[in-house]
């Protein structure tokens, strides 16, 4: 007789396989290697693990206009379309739509040592893109349209800047409707974006310092570009933009900047008296949580000599074991 099996018999329903007779030995399986229980408290993740902010709510085809073009440095965006000219319902739609769109702000982290030669060299360029710290989750909305004041030196559909017109409209409908009234011609209504209460001295300082401990002797730049920043209508150009280009130049063009909208990154400016009742809050994240949430993959990305945007990806990889594989070294960044 055999003796009997001491392996327990699963229900077919838990197995996905028939019952075996009564006399055949079950098929091998393996368990976990570890205990679930154990597993999940080994491999529990640090306290205050870093956390990296989804995409914002935006209709980022928004951005692109037909009969537009915009400038090599990405910050200005200037249209032709004859509409935006003419119509008022059509430009009082299209500035407000773009006032909805926010600006992008990048911190860009550029490291430049001489070679032999004595020859610039780049070490290391890095861009990182803020503009998701700008829109807080849905249905929260900071952004608002500021119009210039009456005693604000602006530009107000002449040919350079005056502290006032007569009579001083004061919205942006009175705006809108004196630029498509103005039969001068070139003409053009700019809004601008603009982002306020981003502490960038707190990031500038502590980006300098994290890269004066990694012992590089190079020049550094840290600087924060706003991309998007503004949006032109300018008149038609009557199909020849070289001669309308010239007109300009020995004309003038009368200007209407009077509009800008405006993102705050948070409720007050960085380092003001904030009262205890009404505390300085941010849109999405405070500087100081962004900087200890980034600061390792910034590091890993200047000692890996990294030229191009810093994203997700480059934290990922970071976090997974990159962090790791860059020894501390010796002074760097010198010829």
């Amino acid at each position: 007789m055999k003796p009997q099996s001491t392996v327990p018999v699963l229900p077919d329903q838990d197995r996905g396989l028939p019952l075996p007779l009564q006399d055949d030995h079950p098929p091998s399986y393996s368990g976990p290697s570890t205990p679930l229980a154990q597993a999940s408290l080994a491999q529990a993740p640090p306290p205050n693990p870093p956390v990296i902010t989804s995409l914002p709510s935006i209709d980022f085809s928004q951005y692109f206009v037909s009969e537009s073009t915009v400038s090599a440095d990405q910050t200005t965006l200037i249209t032709h379309l004859p509409t935006l000219s003419s119509d008022k319902a059509a430009l009082l739609s299209f500035i407000r739509a773009q006032a909805a769109l926010p600006p992008r702000p990048e911190i860009r982290i550029r490291g430049r040592h001489k070679d032999f030669n004595g020859h610039l060299k780049t070490s290391f360029d890095i861009r990182l893109n803020m503009l998701r710290y700008l829109v807080p989750s849905p249905p929260e909305s900071w952004n608002y349209i500021r119009i210039v004041g009456a005693e604000e030196a602006a530009l107000r559909g002449v040919k350079s800047a005056g502290k006032r017109a007569s009579p001083t409209p004061e919205t942006l409908e009175e705006w809108v409707s004196r630029f498509v009234k103005d039969r001068s011609t070139p003409k053009t209504f700019t809004l601008t974006r603009a982002v306020v209460n981003w502490d960038t001295e707190y990031l500038d300082g502590q980006i300098r310092g994290l890269i004066a401990a990694t012992k590089y002797n190079g020049q550094v730049d840290v600087t924060f570009p706003l991309a998007n920043s503004k949006v032109v209508v300018h008149s038609p150009t009557n199909g020849n933009q070289f001669l309308s280009k010239i007109m300009s130049t020995f004309m003038g063009v009368n200007q209407y900047e009077v509009a800008t909208a405006v993102w705050p990154y948070a409720t007050q400016a960085p380092g003001a008296q904030h009262s205890q009742s009404i505390p300085r809050t941010c849109a999405v994240q405070s500087e100081d949580l962004w900087w200890r949430n980034w600061k390792d993959t910034i590091r890993y990305a200047i000692l890996s000599q990294k030229q191009g945007w810093l994203s997700t990806d480059d934290f990922i990889e970071g976090a997974m074991g990159g962090y790791a594989r860059i020894p501390e070294g010796k002074p760097w960044g010198g010829s």
